[in-house]
């Protein structure tokens, strides 16, 4: 240093020095800053990762709620997408379940089909953050007899074509998100469809020209709209009960049996049958 000294002043000495500490300093905060954002990026997208694991359905046997039944060999959880191909053996609930979503394989051929029975049990789809949709592909089936379906979090309800919903009785689902029919078959026994999204509107839609219903309920929140859009145009009900929120109906509507509001605004068609 002393013969540096003898070309530079002490006081540009001391600031190119300190300059040179504070480059490494800045190099140091910079490497630190992305490693803990290296982290971060790694735990956040790692978790979201698992927390989307596909969990495939095998059918050693007929229980949903057997490990070995399935490709992660674990009993589906609300991190798991669950898919269900066509198997010797197809899933039946014995207890309440749960999935994260839920798709039925959409290469199924001929005329078999891969039946997912919930029976008289309950189904819940869907956790948060994360919608629990449904979608039925060709071949698929969702046998309900007075069991619940319950699709949280905005999940939707798809039935493509091909794909079936079947209600063999007082069969409720609870649907936060839509119902879309893209040309497949609900048949709704004497089951209840409740809209109950208090945030957010929700739509009956899809391709299919026209719908069915036995019973359809809409509890909402005040302003909260349900509506029938996409290609359909002719909805068909049982009994119609509007708790709260508001409904739109398609241009043409029959409710073959009783209309009921409480509140919130029903804004009819062009051709409203009642009764």
């Amino acid at each position: 240093m002393r013969w540096l000294n003898s070309i530079l002043p002490r006081s540009a000495l001391t600031a190119r020095i300190l300059s040179r500490r504070s480059c490494a300093s800045s190099r140091f905060s910079f490497g630190l800053k992305a490693f803990v954002l290296s982290m971060v990026l790694t735990i956040v997208f790692g978790a979201q990762s698992f927390a989307q694991q596909d969990n495939i359905w095998l059918g050693t046997t007929t229980a949903w709620s057997t490990a070995s039944n399935w490709s992660l060999n674990a009993v589906p959880t609300n991190a798991h997408n669950v898919r269900i191909p066509l198997a010797a053996n197809l899933p039946t609930l014995s207890a309440a379940s749960v999935a994260r979503t839920i798709t039925f394989v959409d290469s199924l051929t001929g005329s078999a089909t891969a039946t997912l029975t919930v029976g008289t049990q309950t189904l819940t789809v869907g956790t948060a953050g994360f919608p629990g949709d449904i979608t039925i592909n060709n071949n698929g089936v969702i046998s309900v007899s007075t069991g619940t379906v319950a699709l949280t979090n905005g999940g939707t309800m798809t039935i493509n074509a091909g794909g079936s919903v079947t209600a063999t009785g007082a069969a409720i689902f609870n649907v936060n998100g839509n119902w879309t029919d893209n040309g497949g078959t609900f048949t709704p026994s004497t089951s209840t469809i409740s809209f109950n999204n208090t945030t957010t509107a929700q739509t009956i839609g899809g391709t299919a020209a026209s719908q069915t219903f036995n019973n359809l309920t809409i509890n909402k929140a005040a302003g909260i709209l349900l509506s029938v859009g996409g290609s359909t145009t002719s909805l068909t009900v049982n009994n119609l009960t509007e708790t709260l929120g508001n409904f739109t109906a398609p241009a043409t509507m029959s409710v073959t049996g009783a209309l009921t509001r409480t509140a919130g605004t029903f804004t009819a068609g062009t051709d409203l049958n009642v009764g």
